[in-house]
């Protein structure tokens, strides 16, 4: 039943009720343009009346906005003050046609119509931090650089590390070959020094066998 008077009250109230985004629906968010609204000897005493948290937000509105408050029907400014906090966001996001119809209908109605107006400004809060949240995702995701490859596999490139170090040098001059030096040596003919003349073909046999 109450989702049949949301429907029907929403219907009543015309469609699209919340023209703002999310992000302007912040009293806090608003620019204050440095001027106030000058109130009659009537309104300053109304005013006062209110409790400290209601002057604080008043006080905190643009000019223009206290301009529009005050040119409400008495009802829907005594009527402000009692509404919930989401509610008083929407209320400015109506049109004044729009608020019109809210306070032209029974109680009942208009609960479901404020009921109505608040989820569909919840749903579009939510709507709007999902998106920031995808698009800092994609964001991040972008910034992170290629991680798979063609096919959707994902890609690991290693990155071989070479460890300097000393190279082994080549000596300028071989010693000749002796019984204490056997390796890196020169033979001792090649030198011009002793010993036979080394074969140049493979003998087929060792030569203690010839």
């Amino acid at each position: 039943m109450k989702n049949i008077l949301m429907a029907g009250a929403a219907l009543m109230l015309g469609a699209a009720p919340l023209a703002a985004t999310a992000q302007g629906m912040s009293n806090n968010a608003m620019m204050e343009d440095g001027a106030s609204y000058e109130m009659t000897a009537d309104q300053m005493s109304a005013y006062e009346g209110w409790p400290a948290n209601d002057r604080s937000m008043y006080d905190g509105w643009p000019m223009e906005r206290q301009t529009s408050y005050w040119n409400l029907p008495e009802a829907q400014q005594t009527d402000f003050w009692m509404l919930e906090p989401m509610e008083q966001q929407a209320f400015w996001l109506l049109t004044t046609e729009q608020r019109n119809k809210l306070y032209a209908m029974n109680a009942d109605q208009r609960g479901a119509a404020w009921d109505a107006v608040t989820t569909q400004m919840r749903n579009q809060m939510q709507g709007n931090s999902a998106s920031a949240r995808n698009t800092t995702t994609s964001s991040a995701m972008n910034n992170s650089g290629s991680m798979a490859s063609n096919n959707g596999q994902v890609r690991y490139v290693k990155k071989e590390i070479v460890q300097a170090g000393a190279r082994a040098t080549q000596p300028a001059e071989y010693p000749v070959c002796s019984a204490t030096v056997t390796d890196s040596c020169i033979n001792p003919y090649a030198a011009g020094q002793r010993g036979p003349k080394p074969l140049d073909y493979w003998p087929g046999k060792p030569a203690s066998e010839m």
